[in-house]
């Protein structure tokens, strides 16, 4: 065998959930992973982003598919960004019945111009992609006969 692999690579980083308890509680770090479709302990759909921090670990973020508002601003933020995620507690909300319920709020942290450059230069080959893991097949604006003329 010519290469050692233990010195040759890099080790997969294992993600570690973040954790939202108290009101105020945050996490930040540079964007550079996107799994949707993951289904949550409960059997709901989520969004998992995933942040790396200054020390080379991964923090995985996940929010369900009900978070509309937190998940579409997500979709303007490019691989590469400095994000941050704060929760700000429970909010009582009134559904379309007239029922009180009590919800998570969130609140998203992202400038365009606020990136890590070193990720930035280190994967400019290799950016990552949207992971898809919920079966669904990806959804695309090309119609079946662009696609067969490519």
């Amino acid at each position: 065998m010519s290469v050692d692999i233990f010195n040759s690579a890099k080790e997969k980083v294992m993600p570690e959930w973040a954790k939202f308890v108290n009101a105020g509680d945050t996490v930040q770090g540079t964007y550079i992973g996107k799994i949707v479709g993951q289904i949550d302990g409960y059997g709901n759909e989520q969004v998992i982003y995933q942040l790396l921090q200054d020390d080379g670990t991964v923090k995985n973020v996940g929010f369900g598919i009900n978070k509309k508002v937190l998940n579409q601003d997500m979709m303007g933020v490019k691989f590469g960004q400095i994000v941050g995620f704060k929760y700000k507690g429970k909010v009582e909300f009134k559904d379309k019945f007239g029922k009180t319920g009590k919800v998570n709020d969130y609140s998203i942290f992202q400038d365009p111009k606020i990136v890590n450059a070193e990720w930035l230069k280190e994967n400019a080959s290799n950016m990552p992609e949207v992971v898809n893991v919920s079966g669904h097949a990806p959804q695309s604006n090309v119609t079946k006969e662009q696609e067969e003329a490519l």
